[in-house]
């Protein structure tokens, strides 16, 4: 039995769009909103804006797990200055 793997690599906002087939795991680590430098990100977004963007890109990671496929969504609170 021969198994073939796909790699998706990029933007998610653009991959999740074109996507047609399922997919048996998502490992999504998206920026944290912590107003770090990036080169195509504004990572200084308002709390409401950033999880509005989130949970848009949720409902399109929702729609094509494989049967039995994962979903790995890296995310962590913001932690206060005087850390």
């Amino acid at each position: 039995m021969s198994t073939t793997y796909q790699l998706l690599i990029g933007d998610c906002t653009e991959i999740l769009d074109r996507l047609t087939q399922t997919v048996d795991l998502t490992f999504l680590d998206p920026p944290f909103n912590q107003g770090k430098e990036y080169p195509n990100h504004n990572d200084n977004l308002p709390d409401a804006v950033y999880w509005e963007w989130m949970e848009q890109i949720c409902q399109k990671i929702f729609r094509i797990p494989s049967k039995g496929g994962a979903i790995y969504f890296m995310q962590r609170e913001k932690m206060p200055n005087s850390c």
